[in-house]
């Protein structure tokens, strides 16, 4: 395996991390000094990554159980997670194991230390869901972040970039006094933002040829932390023929699961306009096995079109409903939807339907 590798980008500015199919850009605003600990720490943290993760590889390929939310001690998702009413008013708690220098971390009030993130019930008790005596921290964040969506048939693997990303960023802040900082994993997006500060997130309609389509302008006082994109057309394979999911979510794990299964439904069916494989004839190591996933798509009639959409809508907004994610923009060959909360506003550069519920104006591009 080859080692790590880390670079300052040609701007001066960005850090570049890069080890096997780990691929991050790192940027981060403040002062000079803290910046430079800052990206020392995410060198370091960032080393064992890969070869952490490798070693539980065959552990974290391996679909979930139903009954898996139990990781995140029982609690129902929607009735614990971070709406803004939550992040306003939780106690934030550090775990016993917490290094002295994480306590003293700048305060987001929307994100915290991977490491003592908590959840909350309607009684207001905080819920560790991830424990920081893992020897696994990455493998961790994976399983605690896919638990909330086994019903969906997945593993670990389905959290694994955003989880990356939350990893380091969060090392990153350990002990620093930061303004802004990004993590991005491939398109999946680990965020931190301290108070007044904000960022503008582009979305692409194609993952194959981004071209921005809209923006979303998320600020210290919203709950979005984690931004992430999946489509047939990417990186990764896809079940579905969306061109491009993107998902505004509490963490990049979260996003970044939630990503996945919504492109994967978004999907009209059987149709000879679609080309599927088994994903093992295409990676013998996926984890995806005999499932067949996309690998071309002709153009699609209108009805086709909509079908899919709407499926993949529908899924969006049950994870919506449930508090995993906080807004969701759907595209496909020249149409796009919108699920959930759009506060943080997202800024449509063309004519595209909000989350309209009549069903006749919920797409209004191509």
């Amino acid at each position: 395996m080859n080692s790590a590798f880390a670079r300052i980008l040609p701007d001066g500015k960005r850090l570049h991390l890069q080890q096997g199919p780990i691929d991050l850009v790192i940027d981060a605003d403040g002062d000079e000094a803290e910046v430079a600990l800052a990206f020392e720490q995410a060198m370091r943290a960032f080393e064992p990554v890969l070869t952490d993760l490798v070693a539980e590889l065959e552990v974290l390929r391996k679909v979930l159980a139903p009954h898996s939310s139990t990781v995140m001690r029982g609690l129902d998702p929607r009735t614990h997670a971070f709406g803004e009413q939550v992040c306003q008013k939780a106690n934030f708690l550090s775990s016993a194991s917490s290094s002295n220098d994480q306590s003293s971390a700048p305060e987001d009030k929307c994100r915290q230390d991977v490491g003592t993130r908590v959840k909350h019930g309607h009684d207001g008790r905080g819920v560790q869901f991830y424990d920081p005596n893992k020897s696994n921290p990455v493998a961790n964040i994976m399983t605690s972040a896919a638990a909330n969506f086994a019903a969906h048939n997945v593993s670990p693997m389905i959290a694994v970039a955003g989880s990356v990303a939350d990893y380091i960023l969060d090392k990153m802040l350990a002990g620093r006094t930061l303004n802004r900082v990004y993590v991005n994993n491939g398109g999946d997006i680990s965020l931190y933002l301290n108070d007044g500060h904000s960022f503008d997130i582009g979305i692409v309609d194609r993952v194959d040829a981004p071209e921005i389509s809209a923006t979303a302008h998320i600020t210290s006082n919203d709950t979005v932390r984690g931004v992430a994109t999946s489509g047939w057309r990417g990186r990764s394979f896809s079940l579905g023929v969306a061109d491009a999911v993107t998902v505004l979510a509490p963490t990049a794990a979260l996003a970044d699961a939630a990503a996945t299964l919504i492109a994967n439904e978004v999907d009209p069916g059987p149709c000879f306009e679609i080309s599927r494989t088994p994903a093992h004839d295409l990676d013998p190591d996926s984890d995806l096995g005999a499932r067949l996933v996309t690998t071309d798509v002709q153009p699609l009639s209108a009805r086709q079109k909509d079908l899919a959409l709407q499926r993949g809508q529908d899924l969006a907004r049950t994870f919506v409903r449930d508090g995993l994610i906080t807004a969701a923009a759907l595209s496909l060959q020249g149409s796009t939807r919108m699920a959930g909360d759009l506060n943080p506003k997202i800024s449509l550069n063309n004519n595209v339907a909000p989350n309209n519920p009549d069903p006749e104006k919920k797409y209004a591009r191509g």
